[in-house]
């Protein structure tokens, strides 16, 4: 079971150190596959960063900012556990679980960055009100990044 373990983490691994290849796979195979849906993921992440970077001053105070760091963080590693699962849960062979695995932090790296669009739209529309009350920008964040409160 180990050696299962440590052949999935390398595989999942591998796709970053081939990313910038993925001509070298033969298209339809899964290391191309993986590396082409890990590039788009991590263009998505690039942008989400660029926006959280353009929020972040414009919130209250840095408790807030630490707060949202905070939430990004435990965000990261969800999507993390919840796709290894999601390939693992595929029943492929060879490299497919990763690539499965890579597809889902692809999906969800898309969903949030639509999200953070909206956050920061959100964000930026109450920087040209007149009152803006201590927490409203933050609740644009906990609105659009589907932030459970309950």
């Amino acid at each position: 079971m180990n050696k299962i373990i440590i052949g999935f983490a390398f595989a999942i691994s591998s796709f970053g150190a081939f990313a910038q290849s993925t001509d070298d796979w033969p298209e339809g195979g899964a290391m191309h596959t993986g590396n082409t849906y890990n590039l788009e993921g991590n263009r998505y992440k690039t942008k989400i960063s660029k926006m959280m970077d353009e929020i972040y001053p414009q919130l209250t105070d840095d408790y807030q900012v630490d707060a949202v760091k905070a939430q990004i963080k435990a965000w990261e590693q969800y999507i993390d556990a919840t796709c290894n699962v999601v390939g693992i849960a595929t029943g492929a062979g060879g490299s497919w679980p990763s690539t499965y695995s890579v597809k889902c932090k692809r999906s969800l790296s898309y969903d949030r960055y639509f999200a953070t669009k909206n956050a920061l739209k959100c964000v930026n529309r109450l920087s040209k009100e007149e009152f803006v009350g201590h927490s409203e920008k933050l609740n644009c964040l906990i609105q659009t990044l589907n932030i459970k409160i309950f």
